[in-house]
């Protein structure tokens, strides 16, 4: 199965949400979208979202910057291991997924990671009180425009997770502004992970490149790649 088949095939599965009457303010524009978002996270529990607002420049320039820097020396990186923020380099092997309970990941991931989280000010009440995962995030310093594109793109999607919090206040029956208005979304905690996966031609049984698991932050955000890869399970009957 070529990419494109497999992409039809998930797409007739997966629900898709459009964000642009929601977006332009149409009158009952949040209404059907929270409608499609409940019934896609009380079946599935994943949904695509189309015009949503992010530059596909954007994306592109931040998928760029992101294989320059997995690209790099191992001992560049390495510079920048991941430190008790969470924040940096997370090499290949590194992690196990152990908590799935649909398979038994033996080996460790198959993936290398690098993170940052909000950018925060040097006066920040969290850095300032030492707050674990509120550290400063760490840049390399041989790659031109890596940080400031990785920037923007983090602000570009916590635009639009902001922008998505009503939808799905109001699919709980709450008032729309119910989220912005909580003190942990007014700061909201993020990162963003870059993940980079090597092929693996000769895949054993119980080796993943990240295993079976489910995310536990409130939402995630993914961008699409043209590489396939990605296994969403629909639920078992």
């Amino acid at each position: 199965m070529d990419h494109t088949e497999s992409q039809t095939m998930m797409s007739a599965r997966v629900p898709v949400l459009d964000l642009e009457a929601y977006l332009a303010g149409e009158p009952g524009a949040l209404e059907t979208l929270r409608r499609e978002l409940y019934a896609a996270c009380t079946g599935i529990g994943f949904f695509y979202v189309r015009n949503h607002g992010v530059s596909g420049d954007l994306i592109r320039r931040a998928f760029d910057q992101i294989a320059r820097f997995h690209a790099l020396p191992l001992d560049d990186k390495m510079w920048l291991k991941i430190n008790d923020g969470n924040i940096g380099y997370l090499p290949m092997g590194a992690s196990t997924i152990t908590s799935s309970t649909i398979a038994t990941a033996d080996t460790p991931s198959q993936n290398a990671a690098f993170f940052i989280k909000n950018e925060l000010a040097a006066d920040h009440p969290g850095l300032l009180a030492g707050h674990r995962f509120k550290g400063p995030n760490q840049w390399p310093d041989n790659l031109p425009g890596f940080r400031e594109t990785l920037l923007e793109y983090a602000d570009a999607q916590k635009a639009l997770a902001m922008k998505l919090l009503p939808i799905y206040a109001t699919a709980l029956d709450l008032p729309a502004q119910y989220f912005n208005d909580h003190a942990g979304f007014r700061d909201p905690g993020f990162r963003v992970r870059m993940l980079h996966y090597p092929p693996q031609p000769d895949r054993k049984p119980n080796v993943f490149g990240a295993g079976p698991h489910t995310d536990y932050s409130f939402f995630t955000i993914l961008p699409q790649s043209d590489v396939d890869g990605l296994e969403i399970m629909a639920g078992r009957d």
